[in-house]
C-alpha cells in the first residue's frame, strides 16, 4: 500500500521537532516557554549575562532547580567565550576550588587576571590571595598582592554575595571556605544570624588544621557560643592552635587554665602556683 507524500512528510517533521526538542533539553537550553509556546531560551544561548545568571543557578541550587556544579561550569565557561567579566572570574573560582570541574589554580590564576583588570571585586580579592600565599604554579609577588587587595577595598561590598561563594567552596571541604563562612553565620554578616552552624563549619575547618578556625572554634566552646560552654574542648583548641604559632590562643589559654583552675580549687597558694606553672 503506498503511503502518501503528505503522510510521510507530517510524520518526518513530526519526528523532527521531537528529535530537536530532545536535544535541546540534553543540552539544558531548550526549556521556558513563553506564552506564546516557543522557547524564550532560543535567543539567550549567545547572552552572557543569562549564562552566567543560569551558572549562577545551578551551582547554589537556586530557583527549584538542584544544585550542579558541573553544569554551572558549563554555563560560566560559555559565557566567558562571550567576554563576560563576572562569568571569567566565576570560572576561575570554580578552576581554584575544583566546583564542577578538576582543581587547576594556573587555570584560575589565567582567569582570573583579566577579570580583576576589568574591576571584578571576586576576581581581585582571590588574586590578591593568590599573589600573597601562591599556589602550585602560582607565583607569590606580595607587591601585586597589596595592590590588588587596595582595589578590593575601593569596592562596594556585597556581603550576600560573599556568603554564598564561601558556600560553594565549603561544600567542596575547602578550610578557609569553612573557617570564613563560619564567621558569617556566627556574626551574620550577609546572611541570618545562625551559631550552631558557624560552629559546625568552624569544627570542619579547625579538624582540617586551620589556625584561624581552631581559635574561633575554642572561642566558641570558651564562651558557649553555639553550644554548651565546653573549657576542656576550649583548651584543647587554644592549645592546638598556640602550639601552632597563634599568639592571642596562647593568652586566651593562659588565661583559661587560670580561671579553671580556681574554678576548680581555690584551696591554697600551692595548687594555684601550679597551675600558673602550666599556663607559662
Amino acid at each position: 500500500m503506498a503511503v502518501h507524500p503528505i503522510t510521510t512528510a507530517a510524520s518526518i517533521l513530526h519526528r523532527s521537532k521531537k528529535l530537536v526538542s530532545k536535544l535541546n533539553r540534553k543540552c539544558n537550553f531548550g526549556g521556558n516557554t513563553g506564552n506564546n509556546g516557543h522557547s524564550s531560551n532560543k535567543n539567550n544561548i549567545q547572552d552572557p549575562d543569562y549564562l552566567c545568571k543560569q551558572g549562577e543557578t545551578f551551582l547554589f541550587g537556586r530557583d527549584g532547580e538542584a544544585k550542579d556544579e558541573k553544569k554551572a561550569f558549563e554555563y560560566f565557561q560559555r559565557a566567558s567565550l562571550l567576554n563576560h567579566t563576572k562569568s571569567q572570574g566565576l570560572l576561575a573560582f570554580c578552576y581554584e576550588f575544583g566546583l564542577g570541574v578538576e582543581k587547576d589554580f594556573k587555570k584560575a590564576e589565567l582567569n582570573y587576571i583579566p577579570s580583576a583588570k576589568s574591576g571584578d571585586g571576586l576576581s581581585q580579592a582571590r588574586l590578591a590571595f593568590l599573589r600573597r600565599y601562591g599556589r602550585p604554579s602560582v607565583r607569590i609577588d606580595r607587591a601585586e598582592a597589596e595592590m590588588w587587595q587596595q582595589k578590593v577595598k575601593e569596592q562596594e561590598k556585597d556581603e550576600s554575595a560573599a556568603v554564598g561563594w564561601y558556600s560553594a567552596a565549603a561544600a567542596q571541604n575547602h578550610a578557609r571556605a569553612q573557617d570564613k563562612l563560619g564567621v558569617c553565620l556566627q556574626l551574620g554578616i550577609g546572611c541570618e544570624k545562625d551559631e550552631e552552624s558557624a560552629l559546625h563549619y568552624f569544627r570542619l575547618a579547625a579538624e582540617q588544621d586551620h589556625l584561624a578556625a581552631m581559635f574561633h572554634l575554642a572561642n566558641a566552646l570558651e564562651k558557649g557560643i553555639g553550644c554548651e560552654a565546653d573549657p576542656e574542648g576550649a583548651i584543647h583548641w587554644f592549645e592546638k592552635a598556640a602550639s601552632a604559632g597563634c599568639r592571642i590562643s596562647c593568652d586566651r589559654l593562659k588565661r583559661l587554665l587560670v580561671r579553671e583552675c580556681l574554678g576548680h580549687d581555690s584551696s591554697g597558694s600551692i595548687y594555684l602556683s601550679g597551675c600558673y606553672a602550666a599556663a607559662a
